[in-house]
């Protein structure tokens, strides 16, 4: 039976508006939609919940000597003062507070106590919270961490999810679904399809946060920097997009001007407006007010377009700053593959992957780099890792069913083009494609001609159509 976290009761009284569903490996999990996303199941705990960019939520586990049962009054005093002194050893912050509390499954120690931001942000804080119990010979330690200014909007869910909590069960299970975790892996991080998602998210939010100003700037500065990735991603926003980003922008900048992420979002506008000059000034005023900031550096890696070299060692800074951020690692890669080193490219991507599965322009760049460095097997089975990813992906379904034919494996290719017009059946290239296998590969006139037909239907202006043209008339039926 998978583990259900509820928040029914929450939603019933009207704490939260919308939820979403999360199922990995061995347990289920509902929590508010509000940009919120779980990391995928090959990290080192059974899971982590985040709510925007940060990790907020964490389960670890350690292996005790013998059990200790805190339904006793006795030995649950004598653990919270041993988890007491293990905090103060790794924590120097003063405690809000701590106790020996009941929650639904059982006896836990609850503490609280506030950290600067994980998000780097000076002047702001995170109220941590870690939830410490046993059961049998295992310890559990729940932590979350919200920040201050949010605490209103997201404490209870998170107090919730904690309370619905069963430490023994999730771990059986997690541990028990462990060889299948990679394929349920998410899609989360810096995918196009993720930014899409993320950017609809964002502009709810913005409609319900009207009345907050700070919270209504880091929005609008999320949803530019969200769309300003993606145009990245696609090589170029929309029309569309880039009027969005840009009063986004200066949304953000409006409500916010002291703001990094404000001025990280006009930053994004001006890479995409091809206006470098002030691209440059609002990266140096970003770093005037967070130095440390792994963004500003990516952005100075893209500023740096025109000299691989130095795009490589601002991708680097970014990763000296936060080693987990995947798409330093992409942009990275995108460097060192201008510059001709495929080798640190394969292992910027591979890096990327593997810190987000989900991320699918990743993996066909990774594919790309190994079929120029002549690894034909490796690009497929990364092409094939994209397509799992982004299984309603027409373009990756397309360059994975030409990989399969460059590699021989015509009946795959045939299944995969076939997939892929029960998706979009009124994709010309898509027919050509398959009436080429159909007529040089599976000698099948009668199929090939089928999609020949359908091809110069769907595009009679191809330079290739009149000799397709050409074909059907020397090879009609009737």
């Amino acid at each position: 039976m998978m583990l259900r976290l509820t928040l029914l009761t929450l939603l019933a009284l009207g704490v939260i508006d919308d939820e979403i569903v999360h199922r990995g490996p061995g347990f289920s999990i509902t929590y508010p939609k509000k940009n919120s996303k779980l990391q995928p199941p090959s990290a080192a705990v059974p899971f982590q919940l985040e709510y925007r960019k940060n990790s907020l939520l964490r389960l670890e586990t350690e292996r005790l000597m013998q059990p200790i049962d805190l339904s006793d009054e006795t030995f649950a005093d004598i653990f919270r003062e041993v988890q007491l002194e293990r905090l103060r050893e790794r924590v120097g912050t003063p405690l809000e507070s701590d106790r020996v509390r009941r929650f639904s499954w059982g006896v836990g120690v609850e503490f609280h106590y506030y950290l600067p931001a994980r998000n780097g942000k000076k002047n702001r804080r995170d109220r941590v919270t870690e939830v410490v119990t046993t059961v049998d010979e295992t310890l559990y330690r729940f932590t979350y961490w919200i920040p201050e200014r949010d605490l209103k909007r997201v404490a209870a869910p998170f107090a919730q999810i904690v309370e619905s909590f069963s430490p023994d069960r999730a771990i059986a299970e997690a541990t028990a679904s462990s060889e299948t975790a990679e394929s349920e892996a998410p899609l989360v991080g810096y995918s196009a399809a993720r930014s899409d998602a993320n950017a609809e998210a964002y502009r709810r939010e913005i409609e319900e946060q009207v009345q907050d100003k700070l919270a209504r700037a880091e929005l609008y500065a999320e949803l530019a920097e969200t769309l300003g990735w993606k145009g990245y991603l696609t090589e170029s926003p929309s029309p569309a997009e880039l009027e969005e980003m840009h009063r986004a922008a200066e949304a953000a900048l409006n409500d916010a001007p002291s703001d990094v992420d404000a001025h990280q979002a006009r930053a994004w506008t001006a890479y995409h407006e091809n206006r470098m000059v002030e691209m440059e000034e609002e990266i140096k005023k970003a770093i005037a007010i967070e130095p440390d900031n792994a963004e500003n550096h990516l952005l100075y890696a893209l500023w740096y377009g025109f000299n691989p070299e130095r795009s490589e060692a601002m991708a680097r800074l970014a990763l000296d700053v936060d080693p987990g951020y995947a798409a330093a690692y992409y942009v990275k890669a995108a460097a060192d593959r201008r510059s001709g080193d495929l080798v640190e490219a394969r292992q910027a991507l591979e890096e990327a992957v593997k810190l987000d599965p989900g991320f699918t322009e990743a993996h066909l760049q990774l594919a790309e780099v190994l079929g120029e460095s002549g690894d034909a097997r490796g690009a497929l089975d990364a092409y094939r890792a994209a397509a799992a990813a982004a299984p309603n992906d027409a373009n990756v379904s397309f360059r994975f069913a030409r990989a399969l034919r460059r590699a021989g494996r015509i009946d795959e290719s045939i299944t995969e083009y076939q997939a892929l017009l029960r998706l979009e059946p009124s994709l010309a290239e898509v027919h050509y494609n398959l009436a080429v296998l159909f007529l040089q590969e599976r000698q099948a006139p009668d199929l090939a001609r089928e999609h020949f037909r359908r091809f110069v239907e769907l595009d009679p202006e191809s330079a290739r159509a009149p000799r397709v043209r050409e074909w059907l008339s020397a090879n009609d039926s009737r």
